[in-house]
């Protein structure tokens, strides 16, 4: 039966593949260069091979999870055939009430944080094209009692059902910006067509830590992230060059907690060479661990900054690290 529903599922994950692969052929988008990162595929590297043992979580895993990621993979078909709804001639200007409209949408739907940057090619996954350069990039906090879980069924269900409800906001705006006159394509949280993390650290929401997840003041890494790419030109792009958040990767340089709690030593203290650039994250100690432990979640759980209340005191941060 498990080697049926694994048939079953990678069935939909190549046929969602093929559906983001034909973007590419569409007039005018934007492709992916030779530095783009090769497409993850989850279920090839392990993913669904394991159910949690116990019979309340069985039943969980059958009735709740199983449904919750159907939905979410629901979401990505629909971020990407709803593009065809796309205006044939899209506005490109918007007036800066709409703007303010566009941020309260997410908000008011569940986003914890709504930011603006330019995509630029090596940021999208090889095997898909992106219709607009201007992102909106939407992140939602995860719940911090669960991830103090973790590794367990009860936080991997959290996770995914924010999955579900973050996909949902980011299809839901691309819907109201396409009433609105405006050309719209949505990168939903689970299985996006975009590097996730980095665009949210050029739109000024955080930094990506040695995790190689979004470091945020507020929320630490108990976010999970979505994007929405528009024909709107005149978004308040952040100024990337200039990202208030810096120091917090000069902590998490100094840090090093989730390198050591790494319960498959998978994070590095130096980063390593992979096809898109650099990591400290080796996918070949992580992927198995994350299949096997209901999506581990442990560097999220130890980060000083998922904990509410912490704070930094930064001038005897930089005074520490300019006296080593």
């Amino acid at each position: 039966m498990k080697k049926l529903f694994l048939k079953l599922i990678q069935s939909i994950m190549d046929k969602l593949t093929q559906i983001e692969h034909a973007h590419q052929m569409r007039p005018g988008v934007m492709m992916p260069n030779a530095a783009s990162m090769p497409f993850f595929d989850f279920i090839s590297h392990g993913g669904m091979k394991k159910s949690p043992s116990g019979f309340k979580s069985k039943l969980k895993f059958i009735g709740v999870l199983l449904p919750t990621m159907a939905n979410s993979l629901r979401g990505n078909f629909k971020s990407n055939l709803s593009v065809k709804r796309n205006p044939t001639h899209p506005k490109t200007r918007a007036s800066q009430d709409f703007i303010e409209e566009i941020k309260q949408f997410a908000l008011q739907r569940g986003a914890c944080m709504v930011g603006f940057t330019k995509l630029e090619p090596q940021y999208i996954f090889d095997h898909t094209a992106i219709l607009h350069e201007n992102a909106i990039v939407l992140a939602q906090e995860m719940d911090e009692d669960k991830i103090d879980l973790a590794p367990h069924f009860e936080t991997e269900l959290m996770v995914h059902k924010v999955y579900r409800e973050l996909g949902e906001i980011a299809n839901d705006m691309a819907d109201f910006l396409r009433d609105k006159g405006f050309g719209a394509q949505s990168s939903v949280a689970l299985r996006g067509t975009t590097v996730l993390p980095i665009m949210a650290q050029k739109a000024n929401l955080g930094m990506v830590g040695r995790n190689g997840l979004l470091l945020t003041e507020r929320f630490g890494a108990r976010i999970r992230l979505a994007a929405v790419y528009t024909s709107i030109d005149n978004l308040p792009f952040a100024d990337s060059e200039n990202n208030p958040n810096k120091w917090i990767r000069d902590y998490c340089d100094m840090c090093g907690i989730c390198v050591r709690k790494c319960p498959p030593k998978a994070l590095y203290e130096k980063p390593i060479k992979r096809p898109g650039g650099e990591t400290y994250v080796d996918n070949n100690k992580c992927f198995p661990y994350f299949h096997e432990n209901s999506g581990c979640a442990v560097c999220i759980k130890v980060c000083p900054f998922s904990k509410p209340g912490f704070k930094v005191n930064k001038e005897a941060m930089y005074e520490i690290l300019n006296n080593k």
